[in-house]
């Protein structure tokens, strides 16, 4: 029986089409394995129907399991490396990962303005940085998302597909060793009982061995990271298809390690194991208001910064199928833990429980109904519901109070509710063009608790307040022949208020409002050389108003409105295809920038300071977006004969210069432009994989980020150096 692939949770604004065979949606080709559909005919699940990518009036990047593989993607960090633009990192802990797409990024790591989906899933706001474990593909959507998925993304979505075993049997086992890392990545599934049951399962393991190492110790930015998965499929009946999945997280990482702007500039190398102890500390470990041996740049600032983090995320899914029709029910359930300490000049009393804290509990239900009419018209209904606690505080520290002016015991705890009921519809216009229509209406209410806020002089915060949206999306398709499509679109999107997680000022205990984003698309889809060429070209404008930003001087920061910015640029990616010699190659162009004068300056008093400390972003460009963006790879099948076959590829990303923050623009908080090659060959011999790679080949230095605590030095977190590596895998 044909079944119609249904997604859980839904895109938003933008239609375009992948083949989604996921484990908790099926489609009409759900008997076809994933990797056998050619280039022409890959589809995408982005607006909840099985379309041709061609066919899609928006700017969508599809990389399926092959590319990811080849290209030595990882976790969802590495996905920079096939996507052109996307910024995944983390603002100096994995407790606060950013996501940065189109020069639109959130300063609430808490609420990004691009969400990351697995098998239709949300993932918490904190769980935006993760390993990959049986994945058969990942869908960048670009631009505001909203009217076609539950969760309202702004700058873009990620859309993670795991493997599907409803299509076939399948079984994957790589082992994978180098000079950075080591990695296990085991995955299964299959049918149980014949026509009724499925199961599938996946573990993958990664140990970091790290690179930045003191004179007399082992490495010291290491890690691992653990995620492990079940899901079951059953059909009940002729009509209704049950899946239940259960995912496992575990992250334990040292690899926030903060250099000096000496010790980084001077090839990540540690001349000193004398350890920075500003916190009012003499050598004997006696608290010495007049201690002090801040400033030195040999010094290590930090020699065991520590982040465990672990989570767990169960879903239930039905979909009733009807002849034109399906109705899904999705409901989910996400708890995920943090205890962090990576700040470069802080001390912990001893206890295994102390450190920053953040927990995150979810509950989401989706209920949908998607249609597709004899005309070819499309229409989908739905409402969504989620339910977020976000715990964040600090344990156990020492003398901060006396040093930066904040409680060594805090906690504030922030409540919200969202409701959203949200249609979208493509409806033909005679045979050449199409129209698309969409809206969300959105109710959000937000309410923060604080009976001990971090700053000494603040009062308990005890406040909520509650916000309404409403967002329109209209699109128009013309289809130019049978090898070129154009469209145009254009959307409005709210990025929701609320309260700062760690409020530092009097400002804090009050809200900060919603963001607005207006943006309009012009774009285009080229298939040539019998399909074996695709041309995806788009240009973008995003007016930001009310854009939510921190403000301030070291530490000592405040989140809120300051003002109206941009972003407009262009975005282009071009692959091809061939029997023996695959290639891609994205680029983004971009100018993301605040507005000059207008309200892009004010006042601000944080910890009781008497002093007012002014700020002005006018004309300044906002962080992590570089003015170009490109990345690129290619897959050459050298010689193939009987079972054997041998392959080169490579993967290359360049970045011109961009900022790490919004408000600091001084050189030393302006990552200079970086160029980063990778290469690799490979053997093939019947089901069995042997592969040497190397990755910055080029052992180009850079840093993910940077920083200064107001207190003279500024601090990096450096990126991977030079890595080697040798992987064997066996796939059925």
């Amino acid at each position: 029986m044909k079944i119609l692939q249904m997604q859980v949770l839904l895109f938003s604004g933008l239609l375009y089409v992948y083949a989604d065979n996921s484990t908790l949606s099926h489609s009409k080709d759900d008997s076809q394995p994933m990797n056998t559909v050619k280039l022409d005919t890959v589809v995408t699940t982005a607006n909840k129907y099985t379309e041709e990518v061609f066919e899609v009036n928006a700017s969508v990047s599809v990389a399926n399991e092959e590319k990811l593989q080849r290209q030595e993607v990882h976790n969802t960090q590495d996905l920079s490396k096939v996507f052109a633009g996307l910024n995944l990192s983390t603002n100096g802990s994995s407790a606060f990962p950013t996501a940065t797409l189109r020069g639109l990024s959130s300063p609430d790591f808490y609420s990004t303005t691009l969400n990351l989906y697995v098998d239709g899933v949300p993932q918490s706001p904190n769980f935006l940085i993760q390993a990959l474990g049986d994945v058969s593909q990942v869908e960048l959507l670009r631009g505001p998302q909203g009217t076609l998925y539950g969760e309202n993304s702004q700058s873009g979505l990620l859309h993670i597909t795991t493997k599907n075993p409803m299509n076939k049997p399948y079984a994957h086992i790589s082992v994978l060793g180098s000079k950075l890392y080591e990695d296990m990545n085991l995955y299964a599934g299959g049918e149980v009982s014949k026509d009724k049951l499925w199961l599938k399962g996946n573990l993958r393991y990664i140990h970091d061995n790290g690179f930045i190492k003191s004179p007399s110790s082992n490495h010291l930015n290491t890690a691992d990271s653990l995620i492990a998965g079940i899901t079951l499929i059953g059909k009940a009946g002729e009509n209704l298809l049950a899946t239940i999945s259960y995912n496992y997280y575990f992250s334990q990482s040292h690899k926030d390690f903060y250099l000096s702007k000496t010790q980084y500039e001077n090839g990540y190398k540690l001349s000193s194991d004398s350890v920075v102890d500003n916190m009012g500390y003499d050598s004997s470990s006696h608290y010495n208001p007049n201690a002090t041996s801040l400033g030195s740049p040999t010094a290590i600032y930090n020699k065991n910064p520590f982040s465990k983090a672990q989570a767990h995320n169960a879903a239930f899914k039905l979909d009733y199928y009807m002849e034109n029709s399906t109705f899904s029910s999705i409901t989910a359930y996400q708890l995920s833990t943090n205890l962090s300490n990576t700040y470069p000049v802080v001390r912990l009393k001893s206890g295994s429980n102390n450190g920053y804290f953040y927990d995150n509990m979810q509950v989401i239900e989706e209920i949908r109904l998607n249609t597709e009419y004899h005309n070819g018209a499309k229409s989908v209904f739905g409402a969504y519901y989620k339910y977020l606690i976000t715990d964040n505080g600090m344990r156990g520290f020492e003398n901060v109070q006396q040093t930066f002016g904040f409680r060594e015991e805090w906690q504030a705890k922030e409540s919200v509710n969202t409701l959203a009921l949200f249609a979208d519809g493509n409806l033909p216009l005679g045979e050449h063009f199409d129209i698309g229509l969409g809206v969300r209406y959105q109710y959000y209410t937000a309410k923060m608790d604080s009976d001990v806020p971090p700053m000494a002089n603040l009062p308990a915060i005890h406040n909520d307040k509650s916000w309404h949206s409403f967002n329109p999306r209209i699109s128009l398709g013309f289809q130019a022949g049978e090898s070129t499509r154009l469209y145009i679109s254009a959307t409005q999107s709210t990025k929701a208020g609320g309260f700062v997680k760690f409020p530092y000022a009097l400002q804090d205990t009050i809200p900060y409002n919603p963001e607005q984003i207006y943006s309009a698309e012009m774009g285009s889809h080229t298939k040539l050389l019998h399909s074996r060429l695709h041309i995806n070209s788009a240009l973008y404008y995003m007016y930001i108003k009310d854009r939510q930003s921190y403000v301030g001087t070291g530490i000592y920061q405040s989140l809120k409105n300051i003002g109206d910015a941009y972003s407009t640029g262009l975005d282009l990616e071009i692959s091809y295809q061939g029997e023996s010699f695959s290639s891609f190659l994205g680029l983004n162009i971009g100018v993301a920038r605040y507005f000059k004068g207008g309200n892009n300056k004010g006042t601000i008093i944080i910890a009781g300071n008497p002093q007012p400390q002014d700020y002005d972003v006018s004309g300044l460009d906002l962080k992590f977006s570089p003015l170009v963006s490109i990345v690129g790879g290619f897959d050459w099948t050298i010689a193939r004969f009987n079972h054997h076959a041998f392959f080169l590829g490579g993967n290359m990303r360049l970045n011109s210069s961009y900022y790490f923050d919004d408000l600091y623009h001084s050189v030393d908080f302006k990552q200079k432009a970086y160029f980063v090659l990778d290469l690799n060959v490979s053997y093939q011999y019947k089901d069995w994989t042997l592969k040497l790679f190397s990755q910055n080949i080029t052992n180009t230095r850079y840093a993910t980020y940077a920083r200064n605590l107001g207190m003279g030095e500024n601090y990096y977190i450096p990126a991977n150096p030079l890595n080697i590596g040798l992987g064997l895998s066996y796939t059925y």
